[in-house]
């Protein structure tokens, strides 16, 4: 699903908001972060604005790759595009139509211009970041760092930010499998979809054949961050921060995971912008109450 601007800024709920309300630079909070020995800190990162997102994304559509997020993704989609001729911006039109023929494709889109310029920016803050030995250099010691799904839009997010070209992909950093919102902006899908807002809107499970469930979803997420966990156990306690660099479905779903409240609508009460930086703290056996916790929301001073 292409991400809308509707709400960018804004966040509903009182918990969440304080978290997203740091005045403080990103240095400073990460040095003060409550982080023991104990604890591994993770910086989740948003991916810079694709495409897909622009406001005019006809001008660089010919860089969308045919992909997705799995493989029978790429299979129709490699289908659509090789055997059958057609260019990204027919398939685009067919998504928007809702055609039958590409209900199962996925788009890879790279980043736009301003997405390009969105890494950059941030890559100013990953350097001092890496000045105050918060981050190291990229593949430096034994660190499999920077982490990113498999998509492009975070690898190149992680490139053009200078945390390294050769990131460590994980599939299960991969944005949620939705099929049916694929290509569509949020009120396009609900427009789609209408059977979906009350679900939407109430922050229920999106029930549809064409969407990965959210218990599945956030099992692989949890999967994730077990997974770096265990990979960088040796950085347990130390001041460094490990960059992931991800979608902004991983990251709503990380927070709801390690906030364990209810009444939080990870759909509607969080906001992730492009590139932004959301620090976690992981306890080291995750275990159920002691999993970690959230430092701050959606980070964005540097934009």
């Amino acid at each position: 699903m292409i991400s809308d601007t509707e709400n960018n800024g804004k966040v509903i709920h009182p918990r969440v908001s304080r978290l997203s309300q740091d005045p403080r630079n990103l240095v400073t909070i990460l040095t003060n972060a409550r982080k023991t020995r104990d604890h591994l800190g993770i910086l989740l990162i948003e991916h810079a604005q694709s495409e897909l997102d622009a406001d005019d994304p006809t001008r660089g559509i010919r860089k969308v790759r045919k992909g997705g997020v799995t493989p029978l993704m790429v299979a129709f989609s490699k289908m659509l595009f090789d055997r059958k001729g057609l260019s990204a911006a027919q398939v685009l039109q067919m998504l928007d139509e809702g055609h039958p023929d590409v209900e199962h494709i996925g788009l890879d889109p790279c980043l736009s211009d301003t997405g390009i310029e969105q890494s950059q920016k941030l890559g100013t803050v990953i350097e001092s970041l890496r000045q105050n030995g918060l981050v190291t250099p990229a593949n430096a010691r034994r660190d499999r760092i920077p982490y990113t799904s498999e998509l492009t839009r975070p690898k190149e997010t992680a490139g053009y930010a200078g945390l390294g070209w050769s990131p460590h992909e994980l599939e299960s950093l991969n944005e949620r499998y939705m099929f049916a919102g694929h290509g569509l902006t949020t009120a396009r899908f609900l427009d789609r979809f209408p059977e979906l807002r009350e679900s939407f809107t109430s922050g229920q499970n999106l029930m549809h054949p064409k969407i990965e469930d959210e218990g599945v979803f956030y099992r692989r997420v949890e999967n994730a961050l077990r997974t770096i966990l265990f990979e960088n156990a040796h950085l347990l306690g130390e001041q460094t921060w490990v960059p992931v660099v991800t979608h902004q479905t991983v990251i709503k779903a990380a927070i709801d995971i390690l906030l364990r409240d209810s009444s939080v609508n990870p759909y509607t009460d969080i906001d992730i912008e492009n590139t932004s930086v959301t620090p976690i703290l992981l306890h080291k056996n995750m275990k159920k109450g002691a999993r970690g916790s959230v430092v701050t929301v959606n980070h964005h001073q540097h934009l």
